[in-house]
C-alpha cells in the first residue's frame, strides 16, 4: 500500500512540474530583447554619468574638496535620480514588449505551495518505502518474535525458546562419557568449551575423541597441540605413541616429528631427537616459524652450528 501511495504522490508530483511545458503559452517568442531599444541605450548613458557622478563624488570627499555632510547629499541626490531613470527603464521596456509578454502571470501563491508540498510528500514517501526494508541494528530481529529463532531438531531451548546452552552442553558431555558421541559431538563439545571459557577441560575430551577415533589425525595432533609442553602433561611414553601412530599414517609430518624430538628429549634420548631435528631442519624455509628454534635446539644438544 506505501508503494502505491508513493508512486501515486511521485506521479502527481511530476505532473505538476512539467505540465507548464506543454502549454502553447510556454513556446511564445521570447521577443527581440532590450539591447536593441532606444530607451536602453538611454538608460545605459544615465548609468555611465551616474556612476561617474559618485566617483567624483567620493574624490572630492577624499580630497578635502567637500565635507562629509555634502557628501552624504550628493550621494542622495545621485540615488534618487537612478532610481528614477531606473524607473522609466521599466516603463520603457513595457511599453516595447509584445502584448503576449505583458500578459504573461507568474503562477499563483496557492499552486506553488500546492507543488512544493507534493514534492516534499512524495520525497517522504519515497523515503519510507525505500526504509521500510532496512535491518534495524539497534534491536534483535527476535525481539518481538517477528524473526523465529531457528534451533536443529533436538536442540533443549529455555523458556524463552531460545538455545539452552548448558542443557546443549551437559547433553554432548553424557554422549561423550558415555561412549557414543560422534566425531561431531566432540567438535561440537569442543567449540562450546571455548565459548564457555572452558579451554582447561579441552584436553580430556580430545583424549577420549583420539582414543575413540584412532584413525581421526585431527583430533590426536590437536590433543598433542595442547599437552606436549603442557606442566600437566601425561608421561612423555604415553604422548610418544600417540606421535608414533600418527607417524605410521604420515611419516613426513613435520609437526609430528618435531613432537616426538621434545618428547625424545624429555625421555632422555637425545640422539633419537637428533635425527628428527636434522630432518627438519633441512626441510623447514629459513623463515619459517619453527625454523629458529628447530636450529637452536639441534645446536643445544650437539648437532649443529649456531
Amino acid at each position: 500500500m506505501m508503494t502505491i501511495l508513493a508512486a501515486c504522490l511521485v506521479l502527481l508530483a511530476t505532473g505538476l512540474v512539467v505540465a507548464p511545458l506543454f502549454r502553447p503559452a510556454a513556446n511564445r517568442a521570447m521577443g527581440l530583447g532590450v539591447e536593441s531599444r532606444d530607451p536602453v541605450a538611454r538608460w545605459q548613458h544615465e548609468k555611465d554619468r551616474l556612476t561617474d557622478q559618485l566617483r567624483d563624488n567620493d574624490i572630492a570627499l577624499a580630497e578635502g574638496r567637500i565635507d562629509a555632510a555634502v557628501h552624504g547629499r550628493n550621494n542622495a541626490r545621485l540615488a534618487a535620480e537612478a532610481e528614477g531613470a531606473l524607473k522609466a527603464l521599466r516603463r520603457a521596456r513595457e511599453a516595447f514588449a509584445p502584448a503576449a509578454l505583458r500578459d504573461t502571470h507568474m503562477p499563483g501563491g496557492v499552486a506553488s505551495a500546492l507543488t512544493a508540498a507534493c514534492i516534499v510528500a512524495a520525497a517522504f514517501g519515497v523515503s519510507a518505502v525505500a526504509s521500510s526494508e532496512d535491518i534495524d541494528m539497534t534491536r534483535s530481529p527476535h525481539e518481538d518474535g517477528g524473526v523465529p529463532i531457528a534451533t536443529p531438531a533436538g536442540m533443549p531451548v529455555d523458556a524463552d525458546g531460545a538455545p539452552d546452552i548448558a542443557a546443549m552442553v551437559a547433553r554432548l558431555e553424557a554422549r561423550v562419557w558415555d561412549g557414543d558421541a560422534s566425531p561431531d559431538d566432540y567438535r561440537m563439545l569442543l567449540r562450546s568449551y571455548g565459548v564457555l571459557g572452558r579451554e582447561a577441560e579441552a584436553p580430556e575430551v580430545l583424549k577420549a575423541a583420539a582414543d575413540q577415533y584412532p584413525d581421526d589425525l585431527e583430533f590426536r595432533m590437536n590433543y598433542l597441540r595442547m599437552v606436549v609442553e603442557s606442566p600437566d602433561a601425561p608421561p612423555a611414553v604415553e604422548l610418544l605413541a600417540q606421535v608414533e601412530d600418527v607417524l605410521e599414517a604420515v611419516p613426513d609430518m613435520a609437526e609430528a616429528r618435531w613432537y616426538r624430538s621434545l618428547l625424545n628429549l624429555q625421555l632422555g634420548r637425545p640422539t633419537a631427537a637428533k635425527t628428527d631435528l636434522e630432518w627438519l631442519v633441512v626441510r623447514l624455509q629459513p623463515d619459517h616459524p619453527a625454523a629458529g628454534e628447530v636450529r637452536t635446539l639441534l645446536t643445544e644438544i650437539g648437532g649443529g652450528k649456531p
